[in-house]
Order: C-alpha cells, then sequence, then structure tokens
C-alpha cells in the first residue's frame, strides 16, 4: 500500500477558498461520526464521499500506563491513545479503501491535572444562581494548561503522521468547552478565575499603556494596573423587565466594555495557538495539511448568554491568521424546522475574503433520530428537503459540509440516505468551479460593537441577530453575510460592487475611520443601505443622536425608555406591525426638522415619541441622497416584505414573493418553500429551465415560472441561457 503522506491545503480555486488534497481539488463533503461504525462509512462511501471526521478526548496522562479521567458534563469520548487511533482508522480504512480522514481533538483537562491545577480553572458566573461555579475546563489564559496541552497536540500529531500519513487529511483541534471554543454554553458569563484576571491587567497594560490613560477612560484613580478588578457580572444583566437598558454606557461601564472585548481577544488567541500548535509540528515534519477551528459564532439563539459570553467576537486574529485554513460551525438552530431557513452560524463571506473554507456542520436529528427531542423530520421526502435545504445554502455561500451524527446513534446508515447524499456529492463535483456569490443583498455583522451590549431579558441583540437573519432568508432572494469591520478589506478586493440592498445588523459602535470608509465606498452607486436600532451610536468613545446622524443621514433623537418598540407599517395599502412589545432603552426616534426624510412606520405605542415640534414617532424612516439611499428601522425583525421592497427598488433581483428561501449561482437556483400552493418565480433573463432532479425540460426562452410547492418542499432548477 502507498503511505505517502497526503499533502492538504486551501487555496484561491475560481475565486473561492477550496480544499486541494494532492494537487487536486475536492468538494469536501464529508461525514462526521462520534463513535463511527462500518455501516455509517459505507453509506457515504457508496454515496461517493471519502471524507470523514471523528473525535476524542486528547490523551493527557499523568503516567502512560494510568487511564485518564475525564468529567466535561457532556457524554463521554474515547481518548485518543495510539491504541483507539489505530484501530479506528484500520477499521476507516479497511471499510473504505480511498478514505482520508480529519481528526478532530476534544481538548479538556483529566481528573488528575485539575486537582494539581485547581486555581487554573474557568470561573464562571451562572446567571440563573446569580453565583460563581467553577467548571471543568481549564481558563485558556492558563500557561501551565498551554505547555500541557502543546506536549499532548504535538505528541499526538507525531504519531499520526508517523502510523497514518496517507489516511490523515488534517486536523481539528478544540481548547474549551465542547471542543468549540467556548468558555461554558448554557448562560454563563465569561471566564472570572485567577489566571484570566492576570492576563486582564496585561492586556489594559498593552492597550492604554499607562495607569493614567486607564483612568480617564474607567473613571478610577488606580494607582497601577495590578489594581484593577473585574466588573460585576451583574453590570451586564436587567434585574428585571423594568430595567430596559440595552446597550452599556461609556462613561461609567466602558471597563465592562473591555473585559467583554478581552475574553473573545483570549479566546481567539487560545484557537490560533491550538492551529500554531499543530501547524509548528506538521513543519517539523515537512508535512503540509489542513486545520481549522470552531469560531465566528454569531447566529446563536437570542435568548441565551452564548451570544455575548462565549468569546466568539474577536474575529480579526483568527480570519488573519495563516495556520487556520478552515472555520466551522453548526447550521443556525432555531430554524430548522420544515417551512423554516438555513443560516450559518458564523459569517461565511467574511471567511471567503480571508482565503478560509466555510465547513456548515450539518447535525440536524432527521427521520432516522426520532427519538431525539430536536427531531425535526418525520418523513424520507421530509429529510430529502431538509437536506438539500442545508447543503445549497452552504454551497451557495461558498463553502463545503459535513454531515454530524452527532451522537454517533446511526443517523445515517439507512441506504437510503445514498439517494441525497449521491446527489449532492455529484452536484457538487459538477459546480466546484462556479461556487463565487451572485447575491444582490449583503448583511454585516459587527464584532466590535457586541461589548457594548448588556443580557437584558429582553435579548434585544439577539432579536437583532438571529430573527432578522431568519426575515432576510425569507426574502425571496440570497444574501452574503459578511463582518461590518472587514469593509476596508472587502472594498479593497473589488467585493462591494455587486450589492445592491445593504443591512447593518448591530452597528452601534463604528470607530471614525471605518465610518470614512463606509461613507467612500458603500455609501454611493445608488445603493440603499439599511441601518437598525442605535446604528452609529457609538464612535468609540461616547454615544449620542449626532452620531447617528454622522453615519445614517437621519435624524434621530432619545425618547423616554417607557415607549415599547412595537413599528406600525404600511406597505402597499396593508398595515404591517413588527417588533418588540417591550420597553428598551435607549428608545431612539426619528427627530424634527429633517428635511427630504419620509416616514414609513410609526411607533404603535407612541405617547412618549410624539413631541410636537421635535419628534414625529417614526421608527421606520427613509432619506434620499444623491448617490445612495438611507433606512433607518428602530424595531428589529423588520419582515422580509419590507426587505425585498428594499432591495427591488434598489435593483436588486427578487427571485420569489412568496417568502421562499432562495438559492442562487451563475447557472442554478433554488428554493425552500415556506407555504403550499403555486409559487411563481422570477428569473433574471430569458432562459431555458431544467428540473434538476428529474432533469425534464420545463419551461424554454422563460423570464417566469409558476412551480406548485408545498411547505418545507426544496425545489432546484438548472438555467441555460437562449
Amino acid at each position: 500500500m502507498d503511505r505517502k503522506p497526503l499533502l492538504s491545503e486551501v487555496r484561491a480555486f475560481h475565486g473561492m477558498p477550496t480544499l486541494f488534497i494532492n494537487g487536486e481539488p475536492d468538494t469536501g463533503l464529508m461525514h462526521w461520526n462520534r463513535r463511527p461504525e462500518p455501516e455509517d462509512i459505507a453509506v457515504f462511501r457508496d454515496s461517493g464521499i471519502h471524507l470523514v471526521s471523528f473525535m476524542g478526548t486528547l490523551a493527557i496522562r499523568k503516567a502512560p500506563d494510568i487511564p485518564a479521567s475525564y468529567r466535561d458534563g457532556l457524554l463521554p469520548l474515547p481518548e485518543l491513545t495510539e491504541d483507539f487511533l489505530d484501530r479506528t482508522l484500520a477499521m476507516l480504512e479497511e471499510t473504505d479503501p480511498a478514505i482520508k480522514v480529519l481528526v478532530r481533538f476534544r481538548i479538556t483537562p483529566p481528573e488528575w491535572w485539575r486537582e494539581e491545577h485547581p486555581a487554573d480553572m474557568i470561573r464562571t458566573y451562572r446567571i440563573a444562581s446569580r453565583s460563581f461555579a467553577d467548571e471543568p475546563h481549564a481558563a485558556v489564559s492558563s500557561s501551565a494548561w498551554r505547555e500541557t496541552v502543546r506536549e499532548a497536540i504535538e505528541k499526538t500529531v507525531e504519531y499520526l503522521e508517523a502510523e497514518w500519513p496517507h489516511r490523515v487529511l488534517g486536523y481539528h483541534p478544540g481548547l474549551a468547552c465542547c471542543a468549540e471554543n467556548a468558555y461554558a454554553w448554557g448562560n454563563c458569563i465569561a471566564d472570572f478565575s485567577a489566571p484570566q484576571l492576570a492576563a486582564f491587567r496585561k492586556w489594559l497594560e498593552r492597550g492604554y499603556g499607562t495607569v493614567e490613560r486607564l483612568n480617564a477612560s474607567w473613571h478610577t484613580e488606580l494607582s497601577s494596573f495590578d489594581e484593577a478588578e473585574f466588573p460585576a457580572p451583574e453590570i451586564y444583566l436587567a434585574g428585571s423587565f423594568a430595567d430596559a437598558r440595552v446597550l452599556l454606557d461609556p462613561e461609567k461601564e466602558r471597563h465592562a466594555v473591555d473585559f467583554m472585548r478581552f475574553n473573545s481577544e483570549m479566546m481567539a488567541d487560545a484557537v490560533v495557538f491550538q492551529a500554531k500548535t499543530v501547524k509548528n509540528t506538521l513543519r517539523k515534519l515537512g508535512r503540509t495539511k489542513i486545520c481549522g477551528a470552531f469560531y465566528g459564532y454569531v447566529n446563536l439563539p437570542s435568548s441565551q448568554a452564548d451570544y455575548f459570553c462565549s468569546g466568539h467576537n474577536a474575529h480579526k486574529a483568527v480570519l488573519e491568521e495563516p495556520d487556520i485554513d478552515f472555520l466551522c460551525a453548526p447550521v443556525g438552530y432555531s430554524a430548522r424546522q420544515t417551512g423554516g431557513v438555513s443560516a450559518p452560524q458564523l459569517l461565511p463571506a467574511s471567511a471567503a475574503a480571508h482565503g478560509k473554507l466555510y465547513y456548515a456542520e450539518e447535525d440536524t436529528r432527521f427521520h432516522p433520530a426520532k427519538e431525539e427531542r430536536e427531531c425535526v423530520s418525520g418523513s424520507e421526502p421530509q429529510t430529502a428537503s431538509l437536506l438539500y435545504r442545508t447543503f445549497f445554502d452552504s454551497w451557495r455561500a461558498g463553502g463545503t459540509i459535513w454531515w454530524m451524527d452527532l451522537f454517533g446513534r446511526g443517523w445515517y446508515r439507512d441506504p437510503w440516505f445514498k439517494k441525497p447524499l449521491s446527489f449532492c456529492a455529484a452536484f457538487a463535483r459538477g459546480h466546484l468551479e462556479n461556487r463565487v456569490s451572485t447575491a444582490q443583498i449583503a448583511v454585516f455583522f459587527s464584532d466590535r460593537s457586541v461589548a457594548w451590549e448588556r443580557m437584558t431579558l429582553l435579548a434585544l441583540s439577539g432579536s437583532l441577530v438571529e430573527q432578522q437573519i431568519a426575515e432576510i432568508a425569507s426574502c425571496g432572494a440570497p444574501f452574503d453575510l459578511f463582518r461590518l469591520e472587514d469593509i476596508p478589506l472587502l472594498a479593497e478586493q473589488g467585493r462591494l460592487t455587486q450589492y445592491r440592498l445593504v443591512l447593518f445588523l448591530n452597528a452601534h459602535d463604528v470607530p471614525p475611520a471605518l465610518r470614512a470608509c463606509m461613507k467612500e465606498k458603500l455609501f454611493r452607486d445608488g445603493r440603499t443601505v439599511v441601518f437598525f436600532a442605535a446604528s452609529g451610536i457609538m464612535d468609540g468613545k461616547v454615544a449620542s443622536a449626532e452620531n447617528m446622524f454622522d453615519l445614517t443621514g437621519i435624524r434621530t433623537t432619545v425618547a423616554p425608555s417607557r415607549n415599547c418598540l412595537l413599528t406600525e407599517s404600511f406597505l402597499e395599502g396593508r398595515r404591517i406591525v413588527f417588533g418588540w412589545p417591550r420597553c428598551t432603552d435607549p428608545c431612539i426616534v426619528s427627530a424634527l426638522p429633517d428635511p427630504d426624510a419620509e416616514i414609513l412606520g410609526w411607533y404603535v405605542h407612541g405617547t412618549l415619541a410624539n413631541e410636537p415640534g421635535k419628534t414625529s414617532g417614526g421608527s421606520l424612516v427613509t432619506k434620499k441622497f444623491p448617490s445612495w439611499r438611507s433606512v433607518w428601522c428602530a424595531s428589529p425583525g423588520l419582515p422580509e416584505a419590507w426587505i425585498a421592497h428594499f432591495a427591488r427598488e434598489a435593483g436588486a433581483h427578487i427571485w420569489s414573493a412568496c417568502g421562499d428561501q432562495v438559492f442562487s449561482a451563475r447557472d442554478w437556483f433554488g428554493f425552500a418553500a415556506k407555504s403550499s400552493g403555486p409559487h411563481g418565480i422570477r428569473l433574471p433573463e430569458k432562459c431555458t429551465v431544467r428540473d434538476a432532479f428529474t432533469e425534464e425540460v420545463i419551461a424554454r426562452d422563460a423570464d417566469f415560472l409558476t412551480v406548485p410547492a408545498n411547505r418545507g418542499d426544496f425545489r432546484l432548477f438548472l438555467m441555460q441561457g437562449e
């Protein structure tokens, strides 16, 4: 058998980051299984998918002959001992002679290490009990833990490269909880451990330089950086529904903003550390193989603290790290049901702009997982539509996917899966050269701005992201999801020119240099730009309505917070109400006078938002400028009907007016139906249309189709110009 080491890398192919294996481009399609068995591998092998990933806990033993004991609150995992690795890879090789393996490490401390280093463990603040709790994971800032991890990674990589170089495709390490690089999941606030405090003080000294500058920012009287302390966790929390503040106060709570940014930067540094450890080991061995990470989760459930506190909001260091080849995240959790939408948790378009391959993790519970609480499919047809929806969402975004049997329970052993998986594999191979986005809608998320947000009972911040993305996904056209702070890079790459409609989800904090770039490079060419809530209210230092006006061009002011965020609007003669039925602070309302501003929506409960001569009660406002159009929306959850309306007026193509989620590329399009009945589909130009599943020609020289579909159905078509 040829034991020549695999060579794997991610490099550009027809304009998009692509997996290359031994110099040849590959689709990257993969099966992931916690406990792979021959029956699992055979289904994917027979479907033409020969990449697999499995996971185990990195072997960290006090002595070679003493088994390690792990406790991390999740299902137990095998230890990646030499014997286990040999048995697993031998089974995989025997089952599929063409198989290539991505080895995933969970890196968590065993019992003996925790007992010897009790002060080095993560200490979170649990929101439910309002108390601190020690977690069974080491602080990412612990130097003792990093040295232990470095040695264990080196040893494992060296062994695999000595014994299985021809099978190992690459490595996927995870340094903290759930192997997904987070401090803790489940409504906990960050890390308040002793190593983290020491690292926080060093971070402050690097950032501020002098204690005088720190005191000026924090409004304190510290004599040295060693006196700096953690902020009280309660600062981030709403005590009751009467506490309506959704943003931190730059005058009184800058220390809390700094702490959140520090926590994310430390987690990003840990992600970079683990990737560098893998790649440095490979370089010493003369090997070139891929390494990736879970990082950059932004589209998380809005009712959980994970959005704020997982440490996922320092994207720059990870995106710019050359030793990280791919980024991955599960697909969005909250709308996986039939008739829902597929949406990424990270920012695929920014990953691509930085040369990173996007891997979507599909761990949806399909019909073989009927005993699982989150199973969303009751039949084979439903599973097929859901499977296609996620695959084409990730493929359209220039990424790829692994289908995950999360608990290793045989979810994909049914031979029925060969048909949809084979179709995806064949489609991916046939369209590997055509993955550049054709979307005309761009959506921007600001990781910088998250540090200003509070974890209120209203979860306003989550509604600006998770729930708003669900509306955007239903507007009848594809969209690209970017990091706001990447706009200068995107302008340099020429990536902004294709977009007609731009939406900023949470642009609270936009520093002066970034504002200038946005005004010069983005607010032009007849584009429509939609701003939500307190967009631009911070300029990096202070909060004000003037800062908002500088960014949006629309005059606003702050109203008493007793006013709730429900907006009534009128579109094509119909009244549409949307937003939050609760008070928030700041409550922002359009101000008078504002020449040329047109009010499209008003607060439903606007007693305190409508002050004659000063305000108009406006909460959805538009204003046209010579080269662009500004739209400001105070309420989250702007409905897809308004999004599609603004897109059409800006010149973007809307494929469906039925609320469908649409995916498209240069020569194909598909949609996931939101409703049952006939669906009218407008094509960008006249063409011949073929059903991709049946290969039947359904229209010639057509620019409009009527397609029957039931709620949740996925339809896919190929287009050929006349």
